[in-house]
């Protein structure tokens, strides 16, 4: 039998706090300075993953079975980090940071796994496996700062096509199939 499927991952983090600094520095020493900013960051990912496997099940029980499987899959994955903050020094200074990420990857999929069957045709599961495949995208960066009062500025950016090959083992995944 063949199994179509179709993954779907998203993550998201909100980063607030403050980070302390002490400066040692002379006239600070040997007295430090501290310095405290507030930090504001924003992180999120998508992925997705399309696949078709040719599976094979051996029964244990009357609605039980293990099953292996291998077949191609195909994921896209992006990424954005996003942060700014001011330190406190004498004379404040604004940084920022923009980094963004997209990978696609073209695999061979090999896993192993169990199903309960709930019904004749739908069925509840897990399974682990390995990948291999080769994987191509890009990443773009701006980081930069400048003092508060508009003097001074530093800007550092990257824009880059990256590709290679990947290897790996898969999540533990539970499973909701429908035979049809």
């Amino acid at each position: 039998a063949f199994r179509f499927g179709l993954n779907v991952g998203f993550n998201e983090d909100k980063q607030d706090g403050v980070e302390g600094q002490a400066i040692l520095d002379p006239p600070y020493y040997p007295t430090p300075t501290m310095n405290e900013s507030d930090i504001d960051g924003h992180q999120e990912a998508h992925t997705y993953a399309v696949f078709v496997h040719l599976i094979h099940e051996f029964p244990v029980r009357d609605r039980v079975a293990i099953f292996g499987e291998i077949g191609p899959a195909f994921r896209y994955s992006r990424s954005k980090y996003l942060s700014e903050y001011v330190y406190g020094y004498s004379s404040p200074v604004f940084v920022w940071s923009d980094e963004r990420r997209i990978e696609r990857t073209a695999a061979m999929d090999l896993a192993l796994g169990f199903e309960w069957f709930v019904s004749k045709r739908i069925s509840l599961g897990a399974r682990y496996g390995a990948f291999a495949g080769y994987k191509w995208g890009g990443l773009n960066y701006d980081r930069g700062s400048n003092r508060v009062d508009g003097t001074g500025y530093q800007r550092e950016y990257d824009n880059r096509d990256t590709k290679g090959v990947v290897s790996g083992t898969s999540r533990a995944t539970v499973t909701l199939a429908a035979y049809f």
